[in-house]
């Protein structure tokens, strides 16, 4: 948080305090006030940081609703970034478990020699069952047939 302030001050120093109230800018701020707060959200605070998250998250929501005075908008980025962070922390798991499935030792492969690779034991082959067709059932003669409700066949 205080690096923020310090670069705030920076960029005042650069662009003006006027350009530090441009809607563009108050969006870069969003963002990083967002990302600070979500880096905190999850871990044991003291009392007093409990409560400078707590002034965050209230000064994030008015910040928000000055950039963003339609709700729907509101709803619709708090939909969209809840989404996006979902997709990404999934894909970051299925990544994590591919990596530690990467180093178990397989099976089916044997090292004879550790420059190559021989793979397909036989006697560790899973053989795949055969899929096979049921006879269809088996068709009556016309003869056979009932005639029904005074019907002809």
């Amino acid at each position: 948080m205080e690096n923020w302030r310090q670069a705030e001050i920076r960029h005042a120093a650069v662009f003006g305090k006027a350009a530090l109230r441009t809607k563009g800018y108050q969006k870069i701020r969003l963002a990083e006030m967002q990302r600070i707060y979500r880096s905190h959200r999850g871990t044991k605070l003291s009392l007093d940081d409990r409560v400078r998250l707590r002034i965050m998250r209230s000064g994030n929501r008015h910040l928000e609703k000055q950039l963003y005075p339609n709700r729907l908008v509101r709803y619709g980025r708090k939909l969209i970034r809840f989404t996006e962070r979902t997709i990404t922390n999934g894909f970051r798991q299925i990544r994590k478990m591919l990596d530690a499935t990467r180093y178990l030792p397989k099976e089916n492969i044997i090292v004879k020699n550790p420059e190559t690779f021989v793979t397909e034991n036989p006697q560790n082959k899973i053989e795949i069952p055969k899929i096979v067709r049921l006879p269809r059932k088996s068709i009556k003669p016309v003869e056979e047939l009932e005639q029904k409700r005074g019907r002809s066949l």
